[in-house]
This record gives C-alpha cells, sequence and structure tokens, in this order.
C-alpha cells in the first residue's frame, strides 16, 4: 500500500508537527520519500544509497534554495499561519 500526503507551504504550526513526529506519522510507515525540486548544484549523492540525493546544508554564504520569500512569509503571517521550512 501507497499512502501519498500533500504537503502545503503555508499551514498551522500543528500541520507541519503532525509529519515532524514519529509517534503521530513516521512510526505508521515502513519507509517515507519527500519530493524536492531544485538545481542539481544544491544536491549531493548519499555516501550510502548513491541513487539518492540530499540537499547541501546551506553555509550562510549563498541562497537557501528552499528558503521562503519574504512575501511568503508576510502571506502567511496576515493568516496567522507559518511557512513549512520555519516550522
Amino acid at each position: 500500500t501507497v499512502d501519498l500526503h500533500a504537503q502545503i507551504h503555508f499551514g498551522d504550526a500543528s500541520y507541519f508537527r503532525y509529519f515532524d513526529e514519529d509517534a503521530a506519522f513516521s512510526s505508521r510507515y515502513d519507509r517515507i520519500l519527500y519530493e524536492l525540486v531544485v538545481e542539481e548544484k544544491f544536491l549531493a549523492r548519499s555516501e550510502t544509497a548513491p541513487s539518492l540525493r540530499r540537499l547541501i546544508p546551506m553555509d550562510g554564504s549563498s541562497l537557501n534554495p528552499i528558503a521562503p520569500t519574504r512575501s511568503d512569509r508576510s502571506t502567511a503571517s496576515q493568516y496567522g499561519l507559518q511557512c513549512q521550512v520555519d516550522g
């Protein structure tokens, strides 16, 4: 069985906590796969599984490809919500 869960970019903090907590979400599945669309330069091959790629940690000197814009944060705030990566 495969369950698909749509992820949104703005939401209530409890929405994002549900997907981050092992007891509520992760423990229910054998594997969890996340999709991310970014340029290849922001990815590195996994050392343990070369067919997988991981987001390269940002060192602060370059633009984070998944950081919400000021406009995104403003929109979320207007509705009492937060951006997904800020949770």
